[in-house]
């Protein structure tokens, strides 16, 4: 079995990336873009993880998906470790893709979803708390899988490349995946899970939070009639915008300096388009 697994970063396009991708013919998306397995529910078993694909996509198709829980915190060491088991265990091809984005950018739209979503924490108190300049720490999330995966089974990408021209990059992973780089992807102008300008209303999270089986029940809903209801009915729009202080983006700055400097050094990533 040949799996393709998109790391994260959050707030850095996996899922379109994820959807671009799942069109390919010789690709089979995961039925959750995010199944969490490796991080949260590894102990659930390889075969419900296999479920999670139609079965004669199995040995035929690369299998992809997209958990940003797996390079986002502290979630990365044991995802790690339970990723290289499961491949030693089954002896798969795994194949792994990280993009990347500009840290500040990063952790302001990713503070814009935390908004969306109601998780009562202010950007500051992310800040402090190390929970948005952790996610952006990339030579650190990547440390945990370059330690033991081989070093080929990487690719590393840019948010900003990706947004610009998805086609080459989707070219590019294509021949990654030594699968034909000739297929005409479509929809590459739309952009998914875009949080900004979006918030879930009170009445969803309230509900969500009493009753857990709610969600259970939406998911049996074809996905596109599922997020069009989802949309009209539990979403609002908000016009707040989320932008750091020169007093944080100094900070970020500062937190990030030396993991900027080894993202360079061993990953060979430019950063200085970010301003390190």
């Amino acid at each position: 079995m040949r799996f393709c697994i998109i790391l994260g970063a959050p707030k850095a396009g996996t899922t379109s990336l994820f959807n671009y991708l799942a069109q390919h013919p010789e690709i089979a998306g995961c039925s959750n873009k995010e199944p969490n397995f490796f991080s949260l529910k590894y102990d659930l078993g390889d075969d419900w993880y296999f479920s999670l694909w139609e079965k004669e996509a199995l040995g035929n198709k690369v299998l992809l998906e997209a958990t940003i829980n797996y390079t986002n915190g502290p979630a990365t060491l044991i995802s790690s470790q339970n990723m290289l088991e499961f491949n030693k265990k089954h002896d798969v091809s795994m194949k792994f893709i990280y993009i990347m984005r500009n840290p500040i950018d990063r952790i302001e739209s990713h503070h814009a979803y935390h908004y969306a979503i109601r998780v009562k924490r202010s950007l500051e108190e992310s800040l402090n708390g190390g929970v948005l300049t952790l996610a952006s720490s990339y030579a650190k999330q990547l440390d945990f899988y370059f330690d033991k995966f081989n070093h080929e089974d990487f690719l590393l990408l840019d948010f900003d490349e990706f947004k610009c021209d998805p086609n080459k990059i989707l070219q590019t992973i294509c021949k990654f995946l030594n699968i034909s780089p000739e297929f005409d992807f479509q929809g590459t102008t739309k952009i998914h899970n875009k949080t900004e300008g979006l918030r879930v209303t009170r009445t969803w999270k309230n509900l969500n939070n009493k009753y857990p089986f709610i969600q259970s029940c939406i998911n049996l809903f074809p996905k596109k009639l599922r997020h069009n209801i989802f949309r009209m009915i539990f979403r609002e729009k908000v016009t707040g915008h989320f932008k750091l202080t020169d007093d944080q983006r100094q900070r970020v700055y500062d937190a990030l300096k030396d993991d900027m400097a080894r993202l360079h050094e061993k990953y060979g990533v430019d950063v200085s388009k970010w301003g390190f």
